[in-house]
């Protein structure tokens, strides 16, 4: 039963890896969850040094969607 988060993690990673927008949404919704779950906004900020990396992860992913695919079109649009 404690894998289980850790199975999430894993399981929005595999899908971040394939398909960068939908994954990053992902890692910053369990950002959300993880700081709605341990009281990061209020009561314990302290938990923000371990959910952190999550929002990191998932703007990264989707700031990657986002570039790639700007360099994508403006290759179609050079042809």
């Amino acid at each position: 039963m404690h894998n289980i988060p850790a199975f999430i993690v894993i399981a929005a990673l595999v899908i971040a890896w394939k398909w960068e927008l939908i994954g990053g949404i992902l890692f910053v919704l369990i950002f959300l969850a993880a700081g709605i779950f341990f009281h990061s906004f209020g009561r314990n900020p302290a938990s923000l040094i371990v959910i952190t990396p999550f929002l990191v992860a998932g703007v990264l992913f989707m700031l990657d969607y986002f570039l790639m695919k700007d360099k994508s079109e403006m290759e179609s649009h050079g042809n």
